[in-house]
């Protein structure tokens, strides 16, 4: 089992993953966040060549957040999607070794299965009886499954009843062993994310804490160039007042996006996950500015 576990899955490019790619460079996964990145450098260099420096702040606030929120939403959604493949695995693969512990052939096996609710997983399910019954083999439809998920514990537990296939076992037996661990590796899981969900928490209040001090300087700073109190007098105060609002934004949307960031590779140990985070922080980042430096 060990020596399985720790054999790595080489694969050669195949022609559907050449179709999988946007633009024939970049992998349609990430189609919306390439859009995205286009249209908030066009926002960009909108706000270089043509909009006042009054308004520098609100179109960089824009771009940022047209680059970065519909694509964590997407990533969140998908993730969610897969987690939720993940965690009624167990119950597929336990079910699954029942019926063959009755005495059913696979295909009836999966045919049961394939009317058993599982959540996300039940239209996987059921497209796996749809291609056992058209004679296609048992390990190329698990292989199959386990690419469309994309999941490192889907492929994983794919690997492991793959090979105990290939060498002749008891398919049973396997598929009821891997159930089992794959039931606790989530359990095990989710008492780590609820353990260490608190500390993404600590990165919110640190966040709002930020905001807090940042508006303090600003309402601390402007009225003294104002009045021309300032060391920079002899500028154009409100050039000066221009400057300083925008980089006190720019701080704020900067914090947002790596606060984000590092809260989802502390909570889920994924970063791109906590883009997130970094949505709901840049959305109330950018309503806190409007509203308290602009």
């Amino acid at each position: 089992m060990k020596n399985i576990l720790k054999r790595k899955n080489k694969k050669k490019p195949t022609e559907l993953e050449e179709e999988k790619k946007f633009l024939g460079i970049i992998p349609k996964k990430y189609k919306l966040l390439t859009i995205s990145i286009f249209f908030a450098a066009f926002l960009v260099f909108l706000s270089i060549t043509i909009v006042p420096y009054e308004f520098y702040g609100l179109f960089i606030g824009t771009a940022v957040m047209v680059g970065f929120i519909p694509y964590s939403i997407s990533t969140y959604l998908n993730k969610k999607k897969i987690l939720q493949i993940e965690d009624n695995l167990p119950a597929f693969l336990r079910d699954l070794a029942e019926s063959r512990k009755t005495g059913m052939t696979l295909p009836q096996a999966i045919y049961k299965s394939s009317k058993v609710d599982y959540g996300a997983l039940t239209p996987e399910v059921r497209k796996m009886s749809n291609q056992v019954s058209w004679g296609i083999p048992f390990d190329k439809v698990l292989q199959d499954f386990a690419n469309r998920i994309g999941s490192k514990f889907t492929e994983r537990s794919v690997e492991i009843i793959i090979e105990a296939e290939k060498s002749g076992g008891a398919l049973a037996d396997t598929l009821d062993s891997v159930a089992r661990d794959a039931h606790l590796i989530k359990e095990s899981e989710k008492e780590r994310k609820s353990k260490l969900s608190q500390q993404a928490m600590i990165m919110y209040a640190i966040y709002f804490l930020f905001i807090a001090i940042v508006v303090s300087l600003q309402r601390l700073m402007i009225p003294m160039i104002s009045s021309r109190g300032f060391a920079v007098s002899t500028m154009d105060p409100a050039a000066v007042i221009a400057f300083y609002k925008n980089l006190f934004f720019s701080m704020i949307i900067i914090q947002a996006v790596f606060n984000g960031m590092l809260a989802g590779q502390i909570a889920e140990g994924s970063p791109v996950i906590g883009l997130k985070h970094s949505a709901i922080f840049l959305t109330v980042g950018v309503i806190v500015s409007w509203l308290m430096i602009f």
